[in-house]
């Protein structure tokens, strides 16, 4: 696995999907809090870009169609989705945020 640098941990309001360019594909990051998620920034259901979408309580919906998934899992919890967001491991070190990509 590689890690990829998103930034530093106070570049990441709490709450707000930010998307970053990783190889040409976006990947949306968010903090909840201390607690550091990445997706997809493609929602799985019609291909949707996710930012602006809603983040509440380590979920997110998507603002198109209301389909809402785990932050933690990618988890489908309320359709129209049927397939689950494809999520990425996040390591914070220090102030440092990084993406573990395959």
């Amino acid at each position: 696995m590689t890690r990829v640098p998103l930034g530093k941990v106070n570049e990441f309001p709490i709450d707000v999907l930010c998307p970053i360019e990783i190889d040409g594909y976006s990947v949306g990051v968010v903090n909840t809090g201390g607690s550091f998620f990445a997706f997809s920034n493609y929602c799985p259901h019609l291909g949707a870009e996710l930012t602006g979408s809603q983040i509440y309580r380590r979920e997110l919906q998507c603002w198109w169609h209301g389909s809402a998934f785990s932050l933690e899992t990618g988890e489908v919890l309320s359709g129209p989705a049927s397939d689950p967001l494809k999520t990425y491991r996040v390591e914070v070190q220090g102030e440092n945020v990084f993406v573990l990509k395959e």
